[in-house]
């Protein structure tokens, strides 16, 4: 690895490191705020887990719990219940379908409790005004700042190399890149926001088919239903299912939370990703790129692969 290459992914990862710091902490204040909390918290998962209530179970026979049991049931009960209520589980269905709601948007089937973000599902349009805006329109500045002095440079170049055509060849393409990575650089945001746009479409579109094909109440969530008809006849072995998908869902709120903060931090350091590319470093540009494509239209994947699971499990 060359000295310049180096440089140039201490330089990535050092921004990196940083707006994990700084744009982080306000985006994870942001998103426990709009959790299921309170009233919210009651209505959705209340009920559900009232089913495994040691207090109140019966197995097939009728039988309850022997005290032994039931002590033991205490503990594993009250654990998982306040890992949910602390963490302000969404369901999973509302974590993969929340998307925007508007005019060009139909109510949704699955309501999430932390609300509709207006921009693409992802932000609220508080932190795209507020959060990202400000912090990629500063690298913003810094590329077309660094853009400038190597226009200047060019210019200069050729002043003093203006009898060597193939010189002159040569500054002429770096200036049709610098063109290039300027649009790109002013353009990125506009673009984003296309991606999301899209995202969203293809996520109503896979809605709409569940909708269509599926008996489903809007404001209800399937997989709370069927955890709710978990039965093996004890309740350890029924609660462990439970559990299996308390972890799932767990896992779904803690994915889509770092999904929002590695699109920030993409946004944020793409203009000096753009002009990494501008100036030779094209592999720079093809990972910022893929990652943040993947991480835009990972929401529509997990939609139709839900949707696939909502229509295999109903047959």
């Amino acid at each position: 690895m060359s000295k310049s290459t180096r440089q140039a992914a201490f330089l990535f990862l050092t921004l990196a490191i940083a707006m994990v710091l700084i744009v982080c902490p306000f985006m994870a204040g942001v998103a426990y705020a709009g959790g299921a909390r309170g009233d919210d918290w009651e209505e959705l998962y209340g009920d559900w887990f009232d089913n495994f209530n040691p207090e109140r179970f019966r197995d097939e026979d009728g039988k309850s719990l022997t005290w032994f049991e039931k002590t033991v049931a205490r503990g594993m009960y009250s654990l998982l219940k306040a890992v949910v209520k602390g963490l302000n589980l969404e369901p999973i269905e509302a974590v993969v379908f929340k998307r925007p709601v508007g005019e060009e948007y139909p109510e949704p089937l699955f309501r999430p409790y932390g609300g509709f973000p207006e921009v693409g599902g992802v932000y609220y349009a508080s932190e795209w005004e507020n959060v990202i805006k400000p912090a990629h329109g500063f690298f913003k500045n810094i590329s077309f700042s660094i853009l400038l002095i190597s226009v200047l440079l060019g210019g200069v170049s050729i002043a003093l190399k203006s009898g060597n055509p193939v010189e002159r060849a040569r500054v002429k393409e770096m200036f049709f890149n610098w063109i290039v990575t300027a649009v790109m650089i002013g353009a990125m945001l506009t673009l984003t926001v296309i991606a999301f746009d899209l995202n969203s479409r293809l996520v109503v579109a896979v809605e709409g088919i569940i909708r269509q094909s599926l008996n489903i109440q809007d404001g209800s969530y399937p997989t709370l239903k069927l955890a709710e008809s978990l039965t093996t006849g004890s309740w350890f072995f029924t609660f462990l299912s439970f559990a299996g998908f308390i972890v799932l869902t767990v896992f779904f709120n803690v994915l889509y939370l770092l999904r929002k903060f590695i699109i920030s931090i993409l946004l944020v350091v793409g203009p000096l990703v753009v002009l990494a590319w501008g100036r030779g470093r094209q592999m720079s540009l093809y990972l910022w790129l893929s990652e943040l494509v993947s991480n835009i239209f990972m929401q529509a994947a997990h939609a139709i692969a839900f949707a696939l699971y909502l229509l295999l499990v109903t047959i």
